[in-house]
């Protein structure tokens, strides 16, 4: 092997164009890296001129926040030193204006006015007299300062050691010397509370800068960093003689690297400062380096090891290196063009506005050594009372709550009292004027204490949450609903990607959540569904549609299974889709039976098939057979009944009178035999031919066969009723009207006013005939016996016939696809109602 890598290198050695391809795939490495370093750095400023601009905004809103609470304070402090100046600063009650601005002010815990010697003249509330001359807040207003508000560095409590921010304006006698200061204190908590719902990271910061470089506040968890002077840090540098605008900078306490964005109060001394850590910008993308420098080193050594073994490759390599180059110019010029982009972005996200009243919240400003309370007519108004409905009395609140909520309420109030808590807040139920039950959030502070720690004054808020507590009970139910729901429920994003299933979908598929999670339902996909059912699917949802079908699934472990899905959109409040929900129901039972009915069915038919041949077949027979008997008797009855007929005539004298009625009874019974045969005959026939179908004018038929019938039976009167024209085979509908009417005639004719009817009536929509008569009637129970044949219910010697005529009519009705049925009862009128239906011509 060695001896053969020698032999390599002598004849690159001696080869020019090996020595070439060795060094353009010299080249081509060293390309890939820089490419790789450059395209890595600009992922980082990629990574960090978006948090940049995230950053810019997060300062302007927080800006617009803190501009909103210092201008509150500028025109409060402005009308309380107006009065102050045209009343006297004896003469104006603090603590009740104080009261008045608690609830648009909850950061302004005290109010002070210093008079022109230095000392603490009023405060509210009451504070011992001090003497202030060196503070701040007094030196700043030796000279006039033009009615301007001065905010100064933040001080900490002499006896708590809490912080405070002072802002004050010059009081002016009337002739414009100096009368005293007046002072608000700023509780800076107020904004660490709000900055930390700033998303900035665990190393990240929110600070407000007096001009000076002084940090007056900070985000919550750093107060250790109030009252820093940063003046001489590079980032204060960075911000000087600027409005705002973002930079990075290692912070001057932890050495942190961050990126700032700043933005400078309009009118006011103060730079709101917002910023993120690099390292934790950065750090997904670090993460993710190890690979790319592993894919580079991959490639690296396919490049060299192909260069040794494909020197013909050489000019394919050097356009790749072009190419890589020119990816290289526009990685380049897009990153530069992309940072101007990032430089010259303008925020345009408007300052929002915050309602300083807590939105509606009710107030309560309770003085615990008093023991009375101040409730705000938000407060009262919120439980449908008006303003002097309800005392100053801390009972008034106590006896409207909840009883099973008023013992963990007061419990809470006294651990806060204790200074167990560093806030109290309760959720209790409190009574309405109307006998309702209001959801209420209780909110409080302990504000100040004595020396010995015991409380003063305690301030609070009172929200209406009733909306969200109801909301949070049916989000539970909901939640509950689609937990125990028996359905399989899915919901995935816009993409289609699952961000939640049920536990009947963990079920029935046999995947948990955790392994769905971020995967396409595809994954249950078993081949047997078509691809157009899944194209149909999804240009319903995507249009806003809810698609209803069916799908054949496979689960974990490999089972197929039938599901019918409802399948749908959920938009946001501007309509556009967000997610897609899917509510399926396991069908594989069912769809499993209706295979089994289908092949059942399948069978079912083919034996119905194979048993309506056999039938049919047998018919054929029987009618052959019926037709061959009758046919074949009727010689032989012919012959007996002429032979009688000779005898009678020819050996009459000779015969004796037991002889002459012997004989009557040969011919009587040879005439019926024949009667009977060609009714069989007749009703063969009937079951062997086809129908003529015709339309028949059943008027005049039964008109003439009426006619004909009725020179028998003279006292029988008749009824016709319009029978209009009909589909029907012309003669067999003769008959079975020929065979009904002689039977309504000769059943009848023995009354005393014999009555025959026909005609024809709609019932449930259909056409049915009917003829009847007022003749003996039979009784009900035998009904089922008079279409069978050679069936009677008379005496032959009364009613003679064959007893075939109705099986013939029975026959020639179901021919023609109706059906026929008798009404009669014993010595009662007889109805025989018959339906023609929709003739079947081969039947």
């Amino acid at each position: 092997m060695a001896r053969q890598n020698r032999k390599i290198l002598r004849f690159i050695d001696k080869t020019p164009i090996g020595a070439i391809v060795i060094a353009g795939a010299v080249a081509a490495v060293a390309i890939l890296w820089l490419a790789l370093f450059q395209f890595v750095r600009y992922q980082e400023s990629e990574a960090i001129a978006n948090s940049a601009s995230t950053n810019v905004n997060l300062a302007h809103t927080f800006n617009g926040h803190v501009l909103g609470v210092v201008s509150n304070v500028d025109l409060h402090s402005r009308i309380l030193a107006d009065e102050v100046a045209r009343r006297g600063a004896g003469q104006v009650d603090l603590d009740a204006y104080r009261r008045k601005i608690a609830e648009a002010m909850p950061y302004v815990p005290q109010i002070g006015i210093i008079d022109a010697s230095g000392h603490l003249a009023h405060a509210s509330p009451p504070h011992e007299r001090l003497y202030l001359g060196d503070d701040e807040s007094f030196r700043a207003h030796l000279k006039a300062d033009k009615g301007k508000l001065h905010i100064s560095r933040p001080t900490p409590d002499r006896l708590t050691g809490k912080w405070w921010i002072e802002m004050s304006r010059r009081l002016n006698t009337p002739g414009g010397a100096l009368a005293g200061v007046l002072v608000f204190l700023v509780d800076p908590d107020y904004f660490s509370r709000f900055s930390a719902a700033v998303p900035v990271g665990r190393n990240g910061v929110v600070q407000i800068v007096r001009n000076d470089g002084i940090i007056t506040a900070v985000r919550e968890g750093q107060n250790l960093a109030i009252g820093t002077d940063i003046s001489r840090s590079p980032a204060f540098e960075q911000m000087a003689g600027r409005k705002a605008g973002f930079f990075i900078s290692a912070g001057k306490l932890d050495g942190t690297r961050r990126i700032l964005a700043f933005d400078t109060l309009d009118s006011y001394p103060l730079t709101v400062l917002v910023g993120t850590s690099v390292d934790e910008v950065l750090a997904p993308l670090r993460s993710r380096r190890p690979a790319y420098y592993a894919a580079a080193g991959a490639v690296s050594l396919l490049l060299l090891g192909s260069s040794l073994l494909a020197a013909w490759l050489v000019g394919k390599q050097r356009r790749t290196n072009d190419e890589l180059a020119a990816s290289q110019d526009n990685a380049q010029a897009l990153l530069n063009e992309n940072r101007r982009a990032m430089l010259d972005l303008q925020v345009a996200e408007e300052r929002w506005k915050f309602a300083l009243e807590g939105a509606g919240d009710g107030v309560w400003d309770w003085n615990v050594q008093t023991g009375t309370v101040f409730f705000s007519r938000h407060w009262k108004e919120m439980l449908g009372y008006a303003e002097e409905e309800i005392g100053n009395d801390p009972d008034e609140w106590e006896r409207r709550v909840h009883p099973e909520d008023r013992q963990q309420a007061l419990a809470k109030i006294e651990a806060h009292l204790e200074g167990e808590t560093p806030a109290y807040a309760s959720e209790h139920r409190v009574l309405c004027k109307d006998e309702s039950w209001k959801w209420i959030l209780d909110r409080g502070m302990v504000v100040s204490r004595d020396a010995g720690g015991r409380p003063l004054r305690m301030i609070g808020t009172h929200a209406d949450i009733t909306a969200l507590k109801h909301a949070e009970a049916d989000l539970r139910t909901l939640s509950r609903v689609v937990e125990q729901s028996p359905a399989s429920i899915l919901i995935t994003d816009k993409a289609g990607n699952i961000e939640y299933v049920n536990p009947r979908f963990e079920e029935l598929t046999g995947y948990s959540m955790r392994e769905v999670v971020g995967r396409n339902p595809r994954i249950l996909k078993s081949g047997m569904t078509p691809p157009a059912v899944y194209e149909q699917l999804w240009q319903t949802v995507t249009k806003g549609g809810t698609w209803h079908g069916e799908l054949c699934n496979r689960n974990k472990n490999g089972e197929v299974f039938w599901e019918s899905a409802s399948i749908s959109g959920l938009v946001d409040g501007q309509g556009r889709i967000v997610h897609f929900a899917a509510v399926k129901v396991d069908i594989t039972e069912r769809k499993q039976m209706e295979a089994e009915i289908r092949a059942l069915n399948e069978t079912l038919e083919r034996r119905v098939a194979e048993r309506t041949a056999e039938l049919e077949r047998a018919n054929r027979e029987l009618n052959a057979f019926t037709y061959s008997i009758s046919h074949d008797l009727r010689a032989p009855v012919r012959s007996l009944n002429g032979f009688s007929s000779m005898l009678k005539e020819s050996e009459a004298d000779g015969l004796s009178p037991h002889g002459h009625e012997l004989l009557g009874r040969i011919l009587r019974n040879s005439r019926r035999m024949g009667d009977m045969i060609d009714d069989l005959l007749r009703l063969s026939r009937i079951g062997r031919g086809g129908l003529t179908v015709q339309r028949v004018d059943l008027d005049d038929l039964v008109a003439d066969i009426v006619a004909e019938i009725a020179e028998s039976y003279s006292r029988t009167e008749v009824a016709l009723d319009r029978l209009h024209a009909v589909a029907c085979d012309r003669g067999l509908v003769r008959q079975v009207f020929e065979n009904l009417i002689g039977n309504a005639f000769k059943f009848s004719a023995n009354g005393d006013a014999p009555r025959v009817e026909v005609g024809a009536k709609l019932a449930d929509g259909e056409k049915v005939f009917y003829v009847r008569d007022n003749g003996v009637g039979f009784d009900m129970r035998y009904a089922d016996q008079l279409f069978g044949v050679f069936q009677r219910l008379h005496n032959e010697s009364e009613f003679p016939g064959t007893g075939v005529g109705l099986a013939i009519v029975k026959r020639i009705v179901e021919r023609h696809g109706g059906r026929i049925w008798p009404q009669s009862a014993p010595n009662g009128p007889t109805t025989f109602n018959f339906t023609l239906g929709k003739p079947a011509q081969n039947a």
